[in-house]
């Protein structure tokens, strides 16, 4: 029997994707960024006046001197940068983002696994939906929620929410 894919409840399915989908960019993101800033930060606290890394013996010799000045160049450069990226706040941003669509998660997982269990789709599902449309509506219209996309990582997200909800996967009533 052929699966009606112009059924209401895939409005349901569609918005667990979604939400699938953000909380797996938002926490590649919050991962991204972390790791530029734990290589800022070491960059930073290595070139740092008094390390124990300025001190080695092979600083010592022509080729070790110019190498340590070209560090100590960059090790500049990263933090008169670095308050400027602002990389912690954007970190705190997307956890905070993260934990939202966890929440929201839990609600459309209660949702789904309540349509799939009862094998129907009804009013009171359909007024749930609402409320999780609305808690969508309140984390959209934060501010920052949609920070320059990158689309690379936004399209591998969404092939492995595909892998984890393939169509087959959800209940329709007929």
């Amino acid at each position: 029997m052929p699966r009606n894919l112009e059924h209401p409840v895939w409005e349901v399915y569609d918005l667990l994707r979604t939400i699938s989908l953000n909380i797996k960019y938002y926490s590649e993101r919050a991962s991204q960024v972390g790791s530029r800033n734990f290589w800022l930060e070491l960059t930073l606290a290595l070139t740092a006046t008094g390390s124990a890394v300025g001190g080695l013996w092979f600083w010592e010799n022509p080729t070790g001197a110019q190498v340590w000045k070209g560090l100590l160049v960059i090790s500049a450069i990263v933090a008169v940068a670095k308050p400027l990226l602002k990389w912690t706040d954007k970190i705190q941003h997307f956890e905070t983002l993260v934990g939202k669509y966890r929440l929201v998660e839990r609600d459309i997982r209660k949702l789904v696994s309540d349509i799939q269990f009862s094998k129907h789709y009804a009013l009171g599902h359909k007024t749930h939906l609402h409320k999780v449309l609305d808690q969508m509506a309140t984390i959209a219209q934060e501010k920052g929620v949609v920070l320059h996309a990158n689309k690379r990582l936004r399209a591998e997200c969404q092939r492995a929410v595909a892998r984890e909800f393939p169509s087959a996967r959800f209940f329709v009533p007929g």
